[in-house]
């Protein structure tokens, strides 16, 4: 049940996130609050929620006021998914943000790496004004963007996964949530749901993304940004069938839980071969990739 709770809250941040502006990161003086509110939990256990998807670096926290208690100014966190994908974003954002105020108040037009330059040293003297708000939103997404593409080994969904599952049995969050009675979720029923995951897979923007490091980036690296799951649907969607079979032929990258999901999702694809035109000239590579997948499964399956 606590795992479903965490879910709840992590799938907040991402729906906020990614509506592009100036809501686009929930700010902790109002999203603890909130969070307890819809969930019905104290916002003491919805802060130790925030603690553990940090330290499960499923989110990163963006300090965006500091505490200051001469002037009574209470420290505000901002709170974003570690996704490359909406960090960029977000980053461009706020950069741009920042260089129109920036212009606004100091009457001198910068770029932004230059405007960051020069409230870097001063930033403590910003602190809790408009800009020193947005100065902090983009030189730490600036940071992150970073840190995902430096430490990438740290924020794949398998090293997440296994550090959330430690982080809840090291907090006793299950104990505590049973404690108050909290009501599990109930699960989402969505007719649509291959449509939409199919649609965010060929999305113009993070497609483009996409394309464009996987041809800088080694193959491994890619999978680890973007995950198994959105590589696989965009070259079943560019019908790159042969450089899936040779990636599972090479035995370094894909589990066999990975190559259950490929097999799922090719038999979606031969269902509409009579249907396309384009689907129907790569029959023999399909064919192809589906005997790679069993045998695979199989020598997966016989040396466990």
């Amino acid at each position: 049940m606590s795992k479903k709770i965490v879910d709840e809250v992590l799938k907040e941040i991402r729906n906020i996130n990614k509506v592009v502006g100036s809501e686009s990161i929930p700010h902790s003086d109002e999203f603890l609050n909130k969070i307890a509110s819809s969930i019905g939990i104290g916002t003491e256990l919805s802060n130790l929620i925030i603690r553990i998807l940090i330290n499960s670096h499923y989110i990163f926290a963006i300090e965006i006021v500091s505490r200051d208690e001469l002037r009574n100014i209470p420290k505000i966190e901002g709170y974003i998914e570690a996704n490359l994908r909406i960090i960029s974003e977000l980053k461009s954002y706020f950069e741009s943000e920042l260089m129109v105020m920036y212009e606004t108040e100091y009457q001198k037009r910068l770029l932004p790496h230059q405007v960051i330059k020069e409230l870097f040293p001063i930033i403590r003297s910003l602190n809790n004004t408009p800009i020193g708000r947005i100065a902090n939103k983009a030189i730490m997404l600036n940071e992150y963007e970073r840190l995902l593409e430096t430490k990438y080994s740290e924020y794949t969904e398998e090293w997440k996964a296994n550090q959330l599952q430690i982080e809840l049995k090291n907090a006793n969050l299950t104990e505590e949530l049973e404690k108050q009675k909290i009501k599990e979720p109930a699960p989402e029923v969505n007719d649509n749901l291959e449509k939409e995951n199919l649609h965010r897979a060929i999305d113009s923007e993070e497609y483009d993304e996409f394309m464009s490091r996987s041809k800088s980036y080694p193959i491994e690296k890619v999978i680890t940004i973007y995950g198994v799951e959105f590589f696989i649907r965009v070259n079943l969607r560019k019908c790159n069938f042969s450089l899936l079979k040779d990636i599972i032929d090479s035995g370094k990258m894909f589990k066999r839980s990975d190559l259950l999901i490929i097999k799922d999702m090719l038999s979606k694809v031969k269902m509409n071969i009579d249907k396309d035109q384009k689907l129907s000239q790569y029959e023999k590579e399909i064919q192809s990739l589906e005997h790679s997948i069993t045998h695979n499964l199989y020598f997966k399956a016989a040396h466990k």
